[in-house]
């Protein structure tokens, strides 16, 4: 349980619920988009509960791509794992939990300016949650951490934020992507693969994560015969590694979430 100031708020169990349902969502093909409240978030409190709010900040509106999509697919988890949490007399008794809903359209400073209005206005929130990309959310882990307030992400593996030094404050509900390195080294290890060349999107988090499997190649006994990165297109790097990658020994490890053309 986290305590801070308002009240006792449960974000491990807001989270799972709203993460588990969102995958459901994701997979069923349920997607739409959400009328973004641009109020300054107070609710009449006619229940007697004692409000506690959370704000949102999600690229809700951001060129149709797909953190646009994901995002408002997460809104409708949140939403429903939200009010069985108020339906619940055994979870945040007296209490009633609302969401103070901001579109950052995509952009870290849009994002970065609406976390600094909620912060300095009213009503207080207790936490936040978001948002989708990996930089932007470095940069609002690291104001939220100065402020001490809960930031919890749902769809965040960039392995910097695994640093509680530079963000003390910030939570996520899946894992770490250098927890993929190691499992790429062991399919390695199982085939006899011990030269590798890797190639990678030059963007976070893609970066970062071929930075760490450079660092686990050294210490697991692996030879990188070559490394490449690109920005936009694959094509350039793939030829070049054809001709470095000319035996059977050598295999190609790509970042997650890459298509590499055959």
């Amino acid at each position: 349980m986290i305590w801070r100031r308002e009240g006792v708020f449960n974000g491990g169990c807001l989270m799972v619920c709203a993460v588990t349902i969102g995958v459901v969502l994701m997979i069923s093909g349920v997607s739409g988009h959400f009328e973004v409240e641009e109020s300054d978030g107070s609710v009449s409190n006619v229940t007697g509960l004692i409000p506690l709010y959370i704000g949102v900040l999600l690229p809700l509106s951001s060129n149709g791509d797909w953190a646009e999509e994901f995002a408002n697919q997460s809104m409708a988890a949140m939403h429903i794992a939200v009010a069985d949490l108020n339906n619940r007399s055994d979870i945040l008794p007296d209490h009633e939990i609302h969401l103070v809903v901001r579109d950052t359209q995509g952009s870290s400073a849009r994002a970065l300016n609406l976390l600094y209005e909620m912060i300095l206005s009213k009503p207080s929130m207790i936490a936040f949650v978001g948002t989708i990309e990996a930089e932007t959310t470095k940069i609002l882990a690291a104001v939220t951490g100065i402020w001490g307030i809960i930031q919890m992400g749902f769809a965040n593996s960039a392995i910097g934020l695994s640093d509680h030094r530079l963000y003390p404050f910030f939570i996520r509900t899946m894992g770490s992507s250098s927890d993929l390195n190691k499992v790429k080294l062991q399919i390695c290890e199982r085939f006899g693969w011990s030269k590798i060349s890797t190639i990678t999107e030059a963007t976070e988090p893609h970066a970062g994560i071929m930075e760490d499997l450079h660092e686990l190649l050294d210490y697991r006994n692996f030879t990188l015969v070559s490394r490449q990165s690109f920005y936009y297109d694959p094509a350039g790097v793939i030829s070049r590694l054809k001709v470095v990658v000319a035996c059977p020994g050598c295999p190609l490890a790509g970042s997650p979430d890459e298509a590499i053309p055959q």
